[in-house]
């Protein structure tokens, strides 16, 4: 963290919360700012904390998508004007092409030994938009499943062409593409995510 400056943004209080929480940890959060706020209204909710000129922004775990394209284009350009000159940004997004070639319907997953995930998935291929219905269930004795929480999310999914156009007319400057931001490797239609890096245009 020496040397860098950091606001992290969520809708979440509770990410929130646990960000705090680990920058605590850390001995950090003298550096570390936290916003809670729609991604639709970022531009205003950090210019009325006075966060600007941003050098590096970075935009992870498909944050992106639950607008449309249309409010993806204004998401961008608005990270583009709270930007300083020559800001990078770090775009993490689900991989279209990977969805396709893999598409399931249905599956389980075992969260903790106590929690059980069950994912249900359907896919538009007229508009690219992903439904997805998670439903929480706790195990209880003899492996009784008692329902907790249930969740439905929608989000535009993108190819790499897409996102790339997207970005170029919100006014950033591709650079490069990745399928993972730690290898650097070649984005293709076998890996579920892609990473794009830009720049902003000036």
């Amino acid at each position: 963290m020496q040397g860098f400056e950091v606001v992290g943004y969520d809708i979440s209080q509770l990410y929130l919360d646990k960000a705090r929480r680990y920058a605590d940890k850390m001995k950090v959060t003298d550096k570390i700012g936290f916003c809670r706020g729609d991604f639709r209204q970022v531009e205003s909710t950090l210019r009325s904390r006075k966060y600007l000129g941003f050098q590096v922004i970075i935009d992870m775990l498909e944050s992106q998508g639950f607008y449309g394209e249309e409010g993806d284009i204004q998401l961008f350009k608005q990270l583009r004007r709270i930007s300083g000159d020559g800001c990078v940004l770090i775009l993490q997004a689900l991989n279209r092409d990977f969805l396709v070639k893999n598409f399931y319907e249905h599956a389980v997953h075992e969260v903790t030994p106590r929690m059980v995930l069950h994912e249900r998935l359907e896919f538009n291929y007229e508009n690219s938009v992903l439904r997805n219905n998670w439903k929480f269930y706790s195990k209880g004795s003899a492996g009784v499943l008692k329902p907790v929480l249930e969740v439905t999310l929608e989000a535009r999914v993108y190819s790499l062409h897409e996102l790339r156009r997207i970005l170029t007319e919100s006014g950033w400057e591709n650079l490069e593409s990745y399928a993972d931001i730690r290898k650097l490797d070649k984005p293709g239609p076998e890996r579920s995510t892609m990473v794009m890096v830009a720049r902003r245009m000036s």
